[in-house]
């Protein structure tokens, strides 16, 4: 900031006084473009910081047990999707929630068989899966 001054002339960047007060404002401006940087850094899912993750995922659960930014990014962004009400999708659904097992149907009905809860317990992973499948499917779960 200073050479740029100084070469417009507009600056007498020789006078101590002057000096001083350019150094502030360099002071104040770069820490003015750090704090910037860090919020344009955490307005998308896929560079924000783990405390922000965290404080986006208590969106959805208020115990997050998953401490692994990259993991907390995956099931955010699986989140904020739109999807369908097919197979694949409730199966990437479930996979977002914290949940492994299959996927499979019967007439209007999703059988969710879970073969293993990453995070959150039965009775939430149920209560996730009523947030986040097709509302119109019967669900029935049956733990492995």
């Amino acid at each position: 900031m200073r050479t740029a001054l100084n070469n417009s002339g507009v600056y007498n960047t020789e006078n101590r006084n002057i000096n001083a007060e350019l150094s502030a404002y360099e002071a104040g401006l770069n820490t003015f473009m750090a704090d910037m940087e860090k919020v344009m850094n955490n307005f998308f899912i896929e560079t924000a910081d783990k405390e922000n993750l965290i404080s986006r995922m208590k969106l959805f659960r208020s115990y997050i047990s998953e401490e692994n930014a990259d993991t907390l990014r995956a099931e955010l962004s699986e989140k904020a999707k739109l999807r369908s009400a097919s197979l694949a999708d409730m199966q990437e659904r479930l996979n977002a929630i914290g949940i492994e097992g299959e996927v499979s149907e019967e007439k209007l009905k999703a059988l969710v068989k879970i073969t293993n809860l990453n995070g959150i317990e039965l009775e939430a992973a149920k209560a996730e899966m009523k947030k986040y499948l097709p509302v119109f499917i019967e669900l029935t779960v049956t733990e492995i």
